[in-house]
């Protein structure tokens, strides 16, 4: 019988242990320092992204400060993390002020414009008032004074009228309701209304029963100024209809008359923009189309003007999403 004794020296079993600790002591010693890079150089994009971000909006302040809010510093971000979303509604907050600031800057010049016509009616009509020799001619300089005041009353009631109705849309409360059934309400007593102008309403298979989320008093009141704004130009008849494209309710508003100039189907839902002759007897102001895009958007739907394809007169196209359950 043979036997084989292996001998191997203590201090050397040592020196393993301690070479393989010591390689094991580096690698996580490399680990942590790469991981410490990218989680400080992440630390630091981060950092840079919300610094940014602080000054754009430092920058649009000052800008504001000075009367002007038309700095476009706060761009969108792409990204698809919290900073980008935060970018995005900055960007969309920073949009709709320079918007609002817009108008309110055109206010004044178009309030004047608007507001000019029926003061000088008024000043003539009192300045000739003293010099009227007979009971016929100071009737007649009255009257065209009264005129005058129930103009500027128009301006007035108009203006309060818009601001009542953006007031609602900043303080409505979201509710599911049915757009068809409002609308065959609507119809009929737009026909009550409107007696010279035929109102035809056609609903497409299937549109009753469905629902939207929004505002329902809202919704009548969009429907009240396009239908009034599509009396105003027509020529023959108006024609509402309802519909389903995908995964939206098609509302299209249409009427016989002039088509739109070339370009206005873009800026028509802009404020202070009216198609109106300047010597028409109602003050319109330009508020009505630019209300209704604001109820639009409230209800998460988009608005389009156009000619008809066959040039018989103009319709509006309102697309709302379907309420999700």
């Amino acid at each position: 019988v043979a036997t084989l004794v292996a001998d191997e020296p203590a201090q050397t079993l040592s020196e393993i242990n301690s070479a393989a600790l010591t390689r094991l002591l580096w690698y996580s010693g490399l680990a942590f320092a790469l991981t410490s890079i990218g989680l400080i150089s992440y630390a630091l994009w981060l950092a840079s992204r919300i610094r940014r971000l602080g000054q754009a909006t430092a920058m649009v302040l000052q800008d504001g400060l000075t009367g002007s809010v038309e700095n476009r510093a706060i761009k969108a971000s792409r990204r698809k993390d919290e900073l980008g979303e935060l970018s995005r509604q900055y960007a969309g907050m920073m949009q709709r002020i320079e918007g609002y600031t817009q108008y309110l800057q055109s206010l004044s010049g178009k309030l004047s414009h608007e507001i000019r016509t029926p003061v000088a009616i008024v000043r003539s009509s009192l300045d000739n008032l003293h010099q009227a020799k007979d009971a016929e001619e100071r009737e007649k300089y009255l009257r065209r004074a009264g005129e005058g005041i129930e103009r500027l009353s128009g301006i007035l009631s108009a203006m309060s009228q818009s601001t009542a109705i953006e007031a609602a849309i900043e303080q409505a409360e979201q509710s599911v309701f049915q757009p068809a059934n409002i609308l065959q309400d609507l119809v009929q007593a737009y026909r009550d209304i409107y007696v010279g102008t035929p109102i035809l309403l056609q609903l497409a298979n299937g549109v009753e029963g469905l629902k939207i989320e929004g505002a329902a008093d809202l919704f009548a009141q969009m429907m009240d100024k396009l239908v009034d704004n599509a009396v105003d130009f027509c020529q023959g008849e108006i024609c509402i209809s309802l519909e389903v494209t995908g995964q939206n309710l098609e509302l299209v508003i249409a009427n016989d008359g002039p088509l739109l100039a070339e370009g206005m189907q873009e800026n028509l839902f802009d404020s202070l923009v009216s198609l109106r002759e300047e010597s028409s007897e109602k003050p319109h102001l330009g508020l009505g189309l630019f209300v209704v895009r604001r109820i639009v958007e409230f209800h998460r739907g988009q608005i389009s003007a156009r000619n008809r394809p066959d040039g018989s007169g103009v319709e509006f196209v309102i697309e709302l999403p379907l309420a999700s359950f």
